[in-house]
């Protein structure tokens, strides 16, 4: 192991010697001018850039949880509904044929004294 972390000492400051004996780029071949000018409008549009981004994901978050809570509302009342439906009904769904067939018509006096009569009649048959 130290033989070859010596190796490898030894390969990194022979390529450091040698980028320190090349020649630096000659100054007049770079103006900065150039340079500067189209740097800094770069610069303002990235920070723009990310600023706007920045600040369109809480939006968009917002917009979501807005969406999903209209989802919920939605199954909520869909829900209610059922339950509404179920619950408001004169029998229930086992019960269905054998409510079809008698007919219960409360309407009149005559049928709530037929009803009471063959109540009377199960209660004396018990």
């Amino acid at each position: 192991m130290e033989a070859a972390l010596e190796l490898f000492r030894g390969s990194v400051r022979h390529w450091s010697g040698r980028q320190r004996r090349a020649e630096p780029p000659a100054i007049g071949s770079i103006s900065p001018g150039r340079w500067g000018s189209s740097i800094q409008p770069m610069r303002w549009a990235l920070a723009a850039a990310a600023l706007l981004v920045l600040a369109a994901v809480p939006v968009y978050r917002s917009v979501q949880d807005r969406q999903r809570q209209a989802e919920i509302a939605r199954a909520d009342a869909l829900l209610l509904e059922q339950v509404d439906a179920e619950v408001s009904r004169a029998v229930p769904r086992p019960m269905e044929p054998l409510a079809k067939l008698v007919s219960w018509d409360f309407s009149s006096t005559e049928g709530r004294d037929e009803n009471r009569r063959d109540t009377t009649r199960n209660e004396e048959i018990r």
